[in-house]
Parts: structure tokens; C-alpha cells; sequence
């Protein structure tokens, strides 16, 4: 018995959960045998559809982002190998070729800016500032 109403706890109200699924449960057990094995039938291929569409957008999500960092990896040693070759100067030139970039910018580590480039102009060097702060803006954006 609760004190502060004089309710007996079996005159009291179940709570709303269990209330719902014992409806649910009379509502499944109203139906004939056969709508409740096509019920049952359909909540499992259900499940199983949704079970399937998890486990298959986390494979998606992990191959795609190692195909990023194998994409990183790849693209920076060939930028390296042709700063090596050429000495600066346009190492970001076939960054056209490559939808993925939309600006990059090569900087010493004295923060000097020895190219930099934006898709839909050309690659800028270190004297050339026409389009330096369009990249500049793009980068802090990214």
C-alpha cells in the first residue's frame, strides 16, 4: 500500500511499456495463424534487411577511407618525388587531373608558401600573389 494515496500496489496502474506490449501482444494473438506467421515473416526480413544495410555501410565507410589514405600516401610521395626532380617548381601542376582537390599549398616550414593551387586557376608560385588570397580563404574554410 502506498502511504501517500491509500493505494494497494496491485490496484495501481501498470506503467505505460507494459501496458503496450500487452496490447501489442493481443493484437498479434487476435490475428489467424497465418497473418501472424506473414507478421512474423516480414518483421524478420525486415530485420534482417536493416542488420545487412549496418553492417555493409560500415564496410563502405572503412574502404572508403582507406582508399583516402592510400590516395594521401600515394599523392605525397609523388609531390616529394617531383619537388626532388624539378626543385619546386610545379610540383601541384596535375592537380587538375584530380576532382578530389579543390586547394592545396605547398609551404616550407618557415611557413613560406612555395606553391599553392586552386581549382579553376592555375597553380601560383612564390612571386605570383593573383589568386593567393582566394586559396588562402579556401584553405581556412577547409
Amino acid at each position: 500500500m502506498d502511504a501517500s494515496s491509500g493505494i494497494s500496489n496491485s490496484d495501481a496502474a501498470p506503467p505505460a511499456r507494459k501496458t503496450t506490449r500487452r496490447n501489442l501482444r493481443e493484437v498479434v494473438e487476435s490475428l489467424s495463424l497465418a497473418a501472424q506467421f506473414r507478421l512474423t515473416a516480414i518483421a524478420t526480413v525486415t530485420m534482417a534487411l536493416l542488420a545487412a544495410q549496418i553492417v555493409i555501410a560500415l564496410f563502405d565507410a572503412s574502404l572508403a577511407r582507406n582508399e583516402a589514405k592510400d590516395l594521401a600516401r600515394s599523392t605525397t610521395a609523388s609531390i616529394v618525388a617531383r619537388l626532388t626532380d624539378t626543385g619546386g617548381a610545379g610540383v601541384l601542376d596535375d592537380l587538375d587531373d584530380r576532382p578530389e582537390f579543390l586547394a592545396a599549398a605547398l609551404r616550407l616550414q618557415t611557413g613560406e608558401v612555395l606553391q599553392q593551387y586552386v581549382r579553376g586557376h592555375s597553380a601560383t608560385g612564390p612571386g605570383d600573389l593573383s589568386h593567393r588570397s582566394a586559396a588562402l580563404a579556401l584553405s581556412r574554410a577547409i
